[in-house]
């Protein structure tokens, strides 16, 4: 039990001592005495080696603190002890280090210059120093040194919000606090407005009379964008003063940021060649009450893969929330990744982004057309073995980068002949064809440019591979058989030729012989008597002489009757 007392009394004790913090720091006393320390000669007199410094006696004012939004200050500074003193000012040196300057009036007929300060409904509460500027007409200042005097800034009512920017359909939380003590017995309203000039003044909510909390949510009331709009809350005193204060508690509505919806990004060729046209299309939307679509502005960014930025791009506004735009990327741009950063702006200049990637290829060369032996692709092609085979060309690429062309031939039996040439244009390609052997060769061709992409063909252009047919030189190849056989074959004729000679010639030899003898025979039987045998030994041994005296009388004989028979 005596534990329990003795928890209550610590907690009742620490309450009041924070209560009584509270009311020192928020609310002190409207007739607080400022004490001998804040009128400390030291801080207010600050005298020059030349002694033009103002006076401590010279400055006046009505009170030594003042409530917030209620309390009139009324500085009066005399100026007399400066001869040509033309201009005063006031400097406020707030404790939260922003100082505020205020020019101060000159009474008519007089040397003293006076300054009316209503504290601010955003004036930081406490202590404030307070110096004074004198100044001739040339703006020149006559106080070398300037004196401090100062002012205690109080409140009773405090009100804040839980932000000070805020952005469409956002919720905004506030709380007002007042404490009816001192002179003043206040009531408050709370709303929403436009602006802090009543004359022209726009209520959009009306919170209502002496509530502590508030909330409200951003919609299309708050028709502007990126201003400040204001909780404002009326003070009014209904006891002494019977006045009403207006505290202004300013937020801004930043301007709403366009959305870029990625779903409908579409890229019309990724990855895309060089000097290739791609289409870019997307649609944007917008909350903000006062953005329609010709308000928005999309523009396309490229980075190249070497860190290079080229030209943004506008894309084309087609005035329904959609955008689109024909880009390539140029030939002399490198190949690889490209960050693209779309970006979407308003009226108010809030911008969106959104980040991809679009790949860049380099375009492979072409093969148009060849020629063999100044033939077409669609003629037979037939080469005398000892010709050259002369290759020309129409072949292209879009970055004009081509290296290299390749010439391949394959035989029938597997066999690979195989050139490649430095690339220019109108060049030939010439194989001969002493380095091949006889037969059908099919043709392949290859172009390779500066960036390495390689374009074969290895199939067809239309009705390929084309095929080269290398003729046979017969008579070189078989000229030993050919010397070989013509020489058998002339031996051959002339042996039959002499043969045959040979033949003829004893065959008419044969015959005489038998004519010879016949002829005897029948002389014989005409002249028997005649024929002795002693001259049959006499033939015998000279057979010839016989032989050719009867042959010539048979051969003369003979003559005359053809002849005699030719006449007849």
């Amino acid at each position: 039990m005596k534990n329990a007392k003795r928890k209550i009394g610590r907690i009742l004790i620490i309450s009041f001592v924070i209560v009584s913090i509270i009311s020192t720091c928020l609310v002190p006393n409207a007739n607080q005495k400022i004490t001998s320390q804040d009128f400390d000669e030291s801080d207010f007199l600050n005298v020059s080696d030349n002694g033009s410094y103002l006076n401590y006696s010279a400055i006046t004012r009505n009170i030594t603190s003042a409530y917030r939004a209620f309390d009139p200050v009324r500085f009066s500074v005399n100026t007399s002890g400066f001869s040509g003193a033309n201009s005063t000012f006031m400097r406020i040196e707030f404790n939260d280090f922003t100082p505020r300057e205020y020019e101060m009036e000159r009474e008519a007929g007089t040397d003293n210059f006076t300054y009316v300060y209503i504290p601010e409904y955003d004036t930081p509460l406490g202590f404030h120093n307070i110096s004074f500027g004198i100044f001739d007409v040339s703006k020149v200042q006559l106080n070398d040194q300037t004196t401090k005097t100062n002012i205690t800034i109080m409140s009773n009512y405090l009100g804040f919000l839980n932000g000070t920017e805020y952005e469409r359909n956002q919720k905004v939380y506030g709380e007002v606090i007042v404490n009816n003590f001192g002179p003043y017995n206040l009531e408050w309203n709370v709303a929403v407005v436009d602006n802090v000039n009543e004359s022209i003044q726009s209520t959009l909510y009306d919170l209502g009379m002496d509530i502590d909390h508030f909330t409200f949510n951003i919609t299309d009331r708050f028709e502007m964008s990126d201003i400040n709009y204001y909780v404002k809350i009326n003070m009014s005193d209904t006891i002494i003063i019977n006045k009403v204060v207006a505290t202004y508690i300013p937020f801004e509505v930043l301007a709403t940021v366009p959305t870029i919806v990625e779903a409908s990004i579409n890229f019309s060729l990724n990855p895309l060649k060089r000097d290739e046209d791609c289409v870019i299309n997307l649609n944007v939307t917008d909350i903000d009450p006062l953005t329609v679509p010709e308000n928005i502005t999309v523009t396309l960014k490229l980075q190249a893969p070497d860190g290079q930025i080229l030209s943004p791009l506008t894309l084309t506004n087609n005035e329904d929330w959609t955008f689109s735009r024909t880009f390539s990327i140029s030939i002399d741009r490198p190949v690889g990744i490209y960050q693209v950063t779309i970006e979407a702006e308003d009226q108010y200049g809030a911008i969106t982004t959104y980040t991809s990637t679009l790949y860049v290829e380099n375009n492979a060369p072409k093969i148009h057309d060849y020629w063999i032996n100044s033939l077409t692709i669609e003629q037979q092609v037939s080469v005398n073995y000892g010709n050259d085979i002369i290759f020309t060309f129409n072949v292209s690429d879009v970055e004009n980068t081509i290296a290299y062309i390749t010439v391949s031939l394959l035989d029938e039996n597997d066999n690979w002949y195989i050139i490649t040439k430095p690339y220019s244009s109108n060049m030939e390609v010439i194989i001969r064809t002493e380095e091949l052997i006889s037969g059908i060769w099919y043709v392949y061709l290859s172009v390779i440019d500066a960036d390495g992409t390689e374009t074969q063909i290895t199939d067809d252009i239309n009705i390929g591979p084309k095929e080269i047919r290398i003729i046979p030189d017969l008579i070189s190849t078989n000229l030993p058989w050919i010397a070989l056989f013509s020489g058998l074959g002339i031996g051959i004729i002339f042996g039959f030729g002499f043969g045959y000679n040979r033949y003829k010639s004893a065959s008419t030899k044969m015959p005489k012989e038998k004519q010879k003898a016949s002829k005897k025979k029948e002389k014989a039987k005409k002249t028997p008597k005649q024929i002795k045998k002693p001259e049959e030994k006499i033939d015998t041994e000279k057979p010839d002489d016989t032989e050719d005296k009867t042959v010539k009388s048979e051969t003369k004989n003979d003559t005359q009757r053809k002849i005699k028979r030719r006449l007849n």
